[in-house]
Formats: structure tokens, sequence, C-alpha cells
């Protein structure tokens, strides 16, 4: 399961063209938690994950604490994680992000990948359109886990091979 939640910040922007709920809608945390399948509101992530099961959720310095928790409240444990490193800076509260965080989790005993398929923990890419995350990461988990099922929520585009699911329209 390849994840990108779309987080409801907590900080004030002072541009108020800026602001993220300008690009799609977000959601509470509550909201990501209790995240449903459109196509059948009675299933939801815990349901839709296997018994073993790799999740790769994206998320930001600001909501990294939620995005733990919501791993936990959906039954995966944190593994290990990775960095996407931007050229460009990028909007911030504090600092001006140039980098966004993905965290691998897992759910019962999913085989580890074989060694020579782990990619190092840093992927530099350049941005695209708004949290639109880069291709190279897909073609990661592609090849560190080939032959299961994948899925994405929140899925921007549909991609061969992949099942998606979210409150993101897919273009």
């Amino acid at each position: 399961i390849y994840c990108d939640p779309p987080w409801r910040p907590t900080d004030g922007v002072l541009d108020p063209t800026r602001q993220i709920e300008n690009q799609y809608q977000t959601l509470t945390w509550e909201e990501i938690r209790d995240l449903r399948d459109p196509a059948n509101p009675t299933r939801t992530v815990p349901d839709l994950a296997t018994s073993d099961c790799v999740m790769a959720m994206w998320t930001t310095a600001q909501k990294i604490g939620d995005a733990f928790a919501i791993l936990t409240a959906w039954g995966f444990t944190t593994k290990s994680g990775a960095v996407w490193v931007k050229p460009s800076i990028g909007m911030g509260y504090w600092f001006r992000q140039r980098h966004e965080l993905l965290i691998l989790a897992t759910r019962g005993a999913p085989a580890t990948p074989l060694e020579e398929t782990r990619p190092g923990s840093v992927l530099e890419a350049p941005r695209k359109r708004h949290s639109e995350k880069p291709e190279q990461m897909y073609v990661w988990l592609e090849q560190m886990f080939p032959g299961v099922p994948k899925i994405e929520l929140f899925q921007r585009r549909a991609r061969e091979g992949w099942d998606g699911w979210g409150n993101e329209d897919v273009t």
C-alpha cells in the first residue's frame, strides 16, 4: 500500500494564496484514520491490507507524529524510512522545506526485499505538480516487492499494475 495522505496543516500560512486547500481537499487526522473505500464504504484501510503487508506512507515533519499514530491505528509497525530531497525550496512554516519523509511500515511478516532490490534511503528528484510524488519511488516499490498486488491511496493517476482509491480524482 502506497499512501500520500492529504494532511490538514495545523500551523497557519501567512500568504492565503499558498494554502494547501487551494490545491486539493485536506483531511483531519481522524478522517485519514477512518478512511473508507469510495467504491465499498464498509471497507477501511485495515480491511484492505493483507495479513502480511507493507505500507509506504508520505508525511511531512509537521505530521510525523500523526503518521506514526495512523500507522499504529491501521495495525502497522514502523520499520524504515526514506527522504525525498528536492532541488528547489518550497513552502514551510518554520524551515522552508526541500524534503519529504516516507515511512515504511509492515503488518504481519512480509518478506524483506532482496538486497539487490533495496534502494538507498535518499531519493533526489525534482518537484512536479503540487504534492505529486517522484516516479522513481514507484519504480523502487515495484522492484522491492515484485509479484504482489499494489494499491495507492489518494492516487493522482492510474498506473499499470496498481489499484487505487481515495478522495482525489484520478487523471
